[in-house]
């Protein structure tokens, strides 16, 4: 099999985290992926560098990612910054490793993961790309702004030369399968929107495959940390990367808001934020992080005491097992995005938790909603006051409702293991071809 992601297994979270955990279950692999200005592989055998490319196209296409692709995926049009040259970085970069691709083709199953390369597809020999899973890990929303739509078009064409594409949630295949209706006439849905019909007749396969996790690893890294507490009170916990999709600035301001409208909490409860810069250089993130970090500043000067303060902030990463230690004590854990893809800190949580009377609370954006949301508090809304609602009414739970919703969303990450999603998408061959009466079928 051979495996392609933006990142490679270095990165400290996220799909590729999986994807590495995944790993020892694959015989044969080579995973491709970027390394600086550097392709590199990854096999059983080690690592090794297989092309430089040009800094200027990485550059370029890192911006159209980040400031074009990003945004509009998560509903943030006024965010969006369409350069032409950047797209042309964008699709020379999806062209250059699709090249090698097809050069060291003796794998013809191939997982492609990450938006930035979703135009590798259509670079793809036909047979290979036939064979080929694409898990796009983040949202895929209802609708796009206006003049935006030849660039998600061009990327939805390339998803189809796939045999099968993986969302988060099933919201995300419906909103794709609109999308196929509305712009690409060429393509059929099929009924209860699992596959697209091509012109050919050969299929594209859809399906909502929410990410599992290793809950082992984070259950035994947390009985690991039972003894060691990170912190010495009682606190509530984020883990975050300062985005804008994260909801980090509505929730400084609901920290306030919790404090304010209930005095008696102060000294006796904090909020610790896990948070750190991401995409630095670019302007919407910097400014994001300064607004965050402003708000922070603000909050302390209003609110902190000598002996108290009520939010703690670590700006610096943390380790697995170190996050394991924060995730096992806290009293609750805060997600409150106004939407994301999934959010497997809120995963991560659950499974490490040792306070059996611990709570979640999860903002309806996030895709983990879909899957836990039912045993978690709901943000209704990323605002400032829908999210200390939230906070207040976890607190004020009988710990005998707690510790019944933490046991039903324990079992509930178990049962979604790492295993079993990694084997849902690429185990079984993906559709290359239906029947007559199925394309007779969606007509």
């Amino acid at each position: 099999m051979q495996i392609v992601s933006y990142r490679g297994q270095s990165h400290g979270g996220g799909v590729a985290a999986l994807i590495k955990a995944a790993l020892p279950h694959e015989r044969t692999f080579l995973w491709w992926h970027l390394v600086d200005t550097s392709l590199q592989t990854l096999s059983a055998g080690g690592a090794s560098r297989a092309a430089s490319i040009p800094a200027a196209i990485i550059d370029g296409h890192y911006r159209y990612c980040n400031e074009f692709l990003w945004p509009l995926m998560h509903e943030r049009p006024d965010l969006a910054r369409y350069v032409p040259e950047h797209h042309v970085d964008y699709r020379s970069l999806n062209i250059a490793v699709a090249a090698h691709l097809n050069w060291r083709n003796r794998w013809q199953r191939t997982f492609i993961h990450d938006y930035q390369f979703g135009l590798m597809p259509e670079y793809l020999a036909d047979e290979a790309a036939s064979q080929s899973v694409f898990f796009w890990h983040i949202p895929w929303p209802a609708r796009f702004p206006s003049g935006t739509e030849p660039q998600v078009m061009e990327v939805a064409r390339a998803l189809l030369r796939c045999g099968r594409v993986g969302f988060h949630i099933k919201d995300y295949v419906s909103n794709f399968c609109a999308f196929v209706r509305d712009f690409l006439p060429e393509y059929r849905v099929l009924p209860g929107e699992s596959a697209v019909i091509h012109d050919c007749g050969r299929a594209t396969e859809l399906i909502a495959s929410p990410a599992g996790m290793d809950s082992s690893f984070w259950r035994n890294a947390a009985e690991a940390a039972r003894a060691r507490r990170p912190h010495p009170g009682r606190y509530i916990l984020s883990v975050d990367r300062a985005d804008y999709t994260k909801g980090i600035v509505e929730r400084i301001k609901a920290v306030e808001n919790i404090f304010r409208s209930q005095p008696e909490l102060q000294g006796e409860l904090q909020f610790v934020f896990a948070c750190q810069p991401t995409r630095s250089g670019l302007t919407a993130f910097d400014e994001y992080w300064r607004q965050c970090r402003l708000a922070y500043r603000q909050t302390l000067e209003r609110l902190g005491r000598e002996d108290w303060s009520p939010i703690v902030w670590l700006a610096d990463p943390l380790a697995p097992e170190e996050l394991a230690a924060w995730y096992a004590h806290a009293a609750a854990m805060l997600v409150n995005p106004s939407v994301d893809g999934l959010n497997l800190t809120a995963k991560e949580f659950v499974a490490s938790a040792t306070d059996p009377e611990s709570v979640l609370i999860l903002s309806s954006g996030a895709g983990v909603w879909r899957e836990l949301g039912s045993h978690s508090v709901t943000i209704q809304r990323c605002c400032p006051g829908d999210i200390a609602e939230a906070v207040l009414t976890a607190l004020a739970q009988p710990p005998a409702h707690r510790r019944a919703s933490m046991s039903v969303l324990k079992r509930a990450v178990r049962a979604n293991s790492l295993q079993n999603w990694w084997h849902g998408l690429v185990s079984s061959p993906p559709w290359r071809a239906v029947d007559s009466d199925c394309v007779r079928s969606s007509a």
